[in-house]
């Protein structure tokens, strides 16, 4: 019935987003030097929050203004003009979700274009003997 596939969309969405968030903070946090790889954690589970609260915000915010345009004055919305501000919500997450991928893949082609320094902390010392270079 209608409950099995929305759990199974929670359960796959919650796997995923565990495995994301590890995956970011290990990216986000591996060109900083160790002493201070816990401020960065925390700086970007921080961004991570404020992020999703803000765009849960702007969201709600959409839903309902296009709710409330579909309304008439001192009216309760009807489930259509509800159903509608989420459609509107929907999309404009998904424009966002697309213009932040295309804003990805054309850094990633930037930096994948020259060669990515490593930072001198993160380079491995001269063998004994050997002249460096």
């Amino acid at each position: 019935g209608f409950p099995l596939p929305l759990v199974a969309g929670f359960v796959l969405s919650g796997g995923g987003l565990g495995v994301a968030s590890v995956a970011s903070t290990a990216a986000g946090t591996a060109a900083v030097p160790a002493a201070q790889q816990g401020l960065a954690a925390a700086l970007l589970n921080t961004a991570a929050q404020l992020g999703t609260a803000l765009g849960l915000a702007v969201l709600v915010t959409v839903a309902s203004a296009r709710a409330g345009a579909l309304t008439p004055p001192a009216a309760s919305p009807s489930p259509s003009a509800v159903v509608e501000g989420y459609r509107w919500a929907i999309l404009a997450a998904a424009a966002v979700t697309l213009t932040a991928a295309a804003v990805t893949l054309a850094a990633a082609g930037a930096v994948a274009a020259g060669p990515i320094p490593i930072p001198a902390w993160r380079r491995p010392a001269p063998a004994r003997g050997c002249p460096e270079g």
